[in-house]
């Protein structure tokens, strides 16, 4: 109680908790080949009532079809169709809501696309080259 000093520092410790949750954290789509398609369904979370109003992803590959309701635990099917283009992709989705402008999630979605001599080679080992010797 000394008045010539009102504050006083203090050491806290804590853990910040997102209003929002999504679980998967990432989304695996697997390995697929040109033009195959593939479904999977994220969870979002929250201990208040929400709806999402947008759904952002900077790919035409990707369809994702929100629900109009309002509830804790949304599912959000997420519909991936591979490219032409071989190799790995890593895209990012955002979902924002109602829950206000800096209430939103960030995911990445990943997948490897493939041609099918990629497929036939990918499961036969690699020729012993000290045999030949």
């Amino acid at each position: 109680n000394d008045n010539r000093s009102p504050e006083f520092p203090v050491d806290v410790e804590g853990r910040v908790v997102s209003e929002l949750t999504v679980i998967p954290s990432s989304l695996l789509l697997g390995v697929l080949h040109p033009g195959d398609k593939v479904t999977k369904k994220m969870v979002i979370k929250s201990k208040k009532p929400f709806k999402i109003v947008g759904v952002k992803c900077d790919d035409d590959c990707f369809q994702i079809q929100p629900s109009d309701t309002v509830k804790e635990l949304q599912q959000i099917p997420i519909t991936f169709t591979a490219g032409e283009k071989l190799g790995n992709v890593t895209r990012k989705i955002r979902i924002e809501t109602d829950l206000g402008a800096d209430v939103v999630c960030e995911f990445s979605a990943y997948a490897r696309i493939i041609s099918d001599a990629e497929e036939s080679t990918a499961g036969k080992p690699a020729a012993d080259k000290s045999a030949a010797k």
